[in-house]
């Protein structure tokens, strides 16, 4: 049956899963006991709290930093040309921009070059080296090039050097590169998930490390790696979080670059109030949108101009395509939701879809439906589009399995690309469908809450959020911890913000506290009912007074909890034997395991 309209969507209840690993002693706040559910030991709960004295890890514990220093220098000694070959999206942008920058900061010019995302597709490609390696003796990649083994061939055969520097996973052969530098080439890098700004920032600290720089402004590239990191959403734990923490006080607290700056103002944040949502749902979708909708060498010219007027107009130019990628997106998501049915997967082709924003509808259409999305429009002769999936079925495999009617594709488990013939559509399509329903005939997929500590009221307090700042900065990864209210009444309700929001008091024993829950007007419960409530400590302060409230992510009627140890039963069987509409799944191991 086709579904018209995205209300009428149904999509799995959530389950609840609050597992305990060790119980930590009261006698420690709470932020250990939430490190210690997620995993964490005590001394590295120790460290994960302490942050302001975690270090970077050594630059050159990356393979092959010796030898792209060894050739930089060389380089630039023979007062020879250098480009940086980037990506269009944002982690590839301040991944140039950084470099850029850095050599700017030495006082050696170095030029850029992005590829046009619907002309020249993602990487490296053959017309655009053509072009290069006319003109400058050194390419340096960033975000890209770790499985271009013919196009760094080409660089070779025309006589020029080149140094990979990527954070994508590897192919079973490395391009004959004159040096890479990729963390997931290491066995013992401690943050084999840096993002590409990551590791372009690590080949600035390499340089610096090895030529004594003294007159880096590591701010100014601390910044550009955090928008840079968060956009990309990679974990945010080891050396990415400390960048993202170290980004985004330097954001909030300096003046670094004119771009930057308008760009802020242009999207209505405010200096010292900057977070990584911010970054990610403010700054990041406006510098993406040059590459997604126009040019990509826009959103790469406003980090590096240094005049008021140009980064004027072109903060103002992201920003008015930026509404139009919206304007798209929305389009294309109500054409999309049309188009399914009860199928287990969605593959869907529209023509007139345009593919730069696709793998953001799929994420919607995802988030909605909780099943996996592909969404196709045109694209140079080929049907070209993106995917995205939830974890247990795994994308990239799923086309690797296809690779015979598929033109091309990449991508991991939760994310990919790939183009086709349209004539081999229908056959896509087949074979997905049946392939995720036996998927879905051997397990059940739901959406889960994860949860992070079971409170009180009393302790939803003002100094518990600001205790629990200390786990930050959060971000895929590292989210912000998840809180359990149990069997809690409600004492008070109301509708905010112009009845778009709802207000709930909830009280045990003699403590109140406050939860909103936002874009939910028409809660499923009433005052006097009992209900489970799962969100996260906001901090508040009005006129001088300071308190806390609960944002609801989730909550239902309250019932009888069970706690199950999962070293004695199945997944399956207690995911068979417990009711998931009204069921916590708990699981603890012992203080003595």
């Amino acid at each position: 049956m086709k579904v018209g309209m995205q209300l009428n969507i149904k999509k799995p209840s959530n389950v609840w899963e609050y597992k305990v690993e060790k119980f930590v002693p009261k006698i420690l706040p709470i932020s250990y006991q939430i490190l210690s559910n997620r995993g964490y030991d005590l001394d590295e709960q120790e460290r994960f709290i302490d942050i302001n004295n975690m270090q970077f890890h050594d630059p050159f514990s990356l393979g092959d930093m010796d030898k792209a220093v060894s050739i930089i220098n060389e380089v630039i000694d023979k007062n020879e040309r250098i480009v940086v070959y980037g990506d269009y999206d944002v982690d590839g942008i301040t991944s140039t921009s950084l470099l850029y920058h850095f050599f700017k900061m030495i006082n050696y010019e170095v030029d850029w070059y992005i590829p046009d995302r619907i002309n020249e597709g993602y990487g490296l490609n053959f017309e655009a080296i053509d072009m290069l390696t006319d003109k400058y003796k050194l390419i340096i990649t960033v975000d890209c090039g770790i499985t271009a083994q013919d196009e760094i061939k080409l660089i070779k055969d025309k006589g020029a050097k080149v140094i990979i520097t990527d954070h994508h996973q590897c192919g079973d052969l490395l391009p004959i590169a004159d040096a890479i530098i990729n963390p997931h080439l290491e066995e013992n890098y401690e943050t084999p998930f840096l993002a590409g700004v990551g590791v372009a920032l690590k080949l600035t600290q390499g340089l610096a490390k090895k030529n004594n720089y003294k007159k880096v402004q590591w701010p100014l590239l601390y910044a550009l790696a955090a928008i840079g990191t968060i956009a990309d959403i990679v974990p945010l734990l080891n050396e990415n979080r400390l960048i993202t923490k170290l980004g985004l006080e330097a954001i909030n607290n300096e003046s670094l670059l004119k771009g930057l700056d308008t760009l802020i103002k242009v999207s209505g944040l405010t200096k010292g109030d900057i977070g990584t949502g911010n970054v990610a749902f403010g700054l990041a979708p406006r510098l993406n949108a040059g590459g997604r909708l126009g040019s990509p060498k826009d959103p790469l010219n406003l980090l590096i101009t240094d005049e008021d007027e140009e980064a004027f107009n072109l903060a103002e130019h992201l920003n008015i395509q930026n509404e139009k990628r919206k304007a798209i997106e929305q389009k294309i998501l109500s054409q999309a939701l049309e188009m399914i049915d009860d199928s287990p997967i969605y593959v869907l082709y529209n023509p007139e879809w345009h593919h730069g924003v696709l793998g953001i509808v799929a994420s919607r259409i995802v988030e909605l439906t909780y099943k996996p999305v592909i969404l196709l429009g045109e694209g140079d002769g080929d049907i070209k589009g993106s995917g995205r999936s939830i974890k247990g079925v795994h994308l990239q495999k799923l086309l690797l399995e296809n690779d015979e009617i598929l033109e091309s594709h990449g991508g991991h488990e939760l994310a990919a690309g790939l183009s086709l013939k349209e004539n081999n559509l229908e056959e896509l399509r087949k074979r997905l469908t049946i392939k995720v329903k036996k998927i879905f005939e051997t397990e059940e997929f739901k959406p889960k809450f994860k949860i992070d500590y079971q409170a009180d009221v009393a302790s939803i307090t003002y100094e518990t959020a600001s205790e629990l700042e200390n786990l930050g900065p959060y971000g895929f990864g590292n989210p912000q911890p998840n809180i359990l209210l149990s069997a809690v009444e409600v004492v008070d309700m109301q509708q905010i913000g112009k009845g778009k929001h709802s207000k709930v008091v909830v009280k045990d024993f003699l403590d109140a506290v406050e939860c909103l829950k936002w874009n939910d007007n028409d809660l499923s419960f009433k005052i006097g009912d009992k209900i489970d409530v799962i969100g996260t400590i906001s901090k508040n302060e009005w006129q001088n007074i300071k308190s806390a409230s609960l944002v609801i992510k989730d909550y239902r009627q309250s019932s009888k909890r069970k706690l199950v140890d999962r070293r004695n039963i199945s997944k399956k069987e207690l995911l068979n034997n417990i009711s998931q509409e009204n069921s916590i799944i708990v699981t603890y191991r012992s203080i003595d395991d």
